[in-house]
């Protein structure tokens, strides 16, 4: 203080300029991506293709299970683009791939000295987010995340606002998860959350 007008004004003209280039970038890998196809004419895949179009007429969590290599991810892009939020983003995120120390940041946003830096749940507001292999997630995050799913908000990391949460969430693992609760490996509370409809995708034999 005081406020500069010029400079507060160039700060908002360039803040809206990159959600814009964010939401078109969204936009743009959203139509390279290959579309959702589950291919085959066998029993088991016609009847994997129509459990998949019954759940995408819900709007509930969905656990789905499978050995890796099996298209668990092909699986959730195929319910996503059957269901009525087939028109909003989805975001896939690979929770094996992130260390503990930024798994928060990485699914909820951060916010630090003004900066914001959103979040998975932010980039998929209104569509669909798979939180591939699960089972890799960290306990500090679990809690976080089970509070979120429950709450239905959120809030960034080093931020205090909470965020309203309109995100589908598939969660998806070719671990056994039941044996990781056995095991204090994984939050039982946030087993049962997640799987309020259990899918288990065929292996490729």
């Amino acid at each position: 203080k005081p406020v500069s007008m010029g400079k507060l004004l160039v700060t908002i003209e360039r803040a809206l300029e990159t959600d814009k280039l964010r939401r078109e970038n969204l936009r743009l890998r959203r139509q390279a991506e290959p579309a959702a196809t589950l291919t085959g004419k066998s029993p088991v895949m016609q009847q994997l293709r129509e459990n998949l179009e019954r759940i995408a007429a819900t709007d509930a969590g969905v656990l789905i299970t499978g050995e890796g290599g099996s298209g668990k991810a092909v699986a959730a892009r195929y319910l996503h683009a059957h269901s009525a939020r087939k028109h909003h983003p989805f975001v896939e995120v690979s929770l094996t791939a992130i260390t503990p120390a930024h798994a928060a940041a990485q699914l909820f946003g951060q916010e630090s000295k003004g900066a914001v830096t959103p979040g998975c749940f932010e980039q998929a507001a209104g569509g669909t987010l798979l939180l591939n292999e699960i089972g890799g997630l960290d306990p500090a995050t679990q809690a976080r995340l089970l509070d979120a799913l429950e709450q239905k908000r959120f809030t960034r990391v080093g931020g205090h606002e909470p965020i309203p949460l309109d995100t589908r969430v598939i969660a998806a693992s070719d671990q056994d998860l039941l044996k990781a609760v056995e095991e204090k490996r994984f939050r039982e509370d946030l087993y049962y959350r997640l799987n309020v409809v259990p899918l288990r995708v065929p292996s490729l034999r």
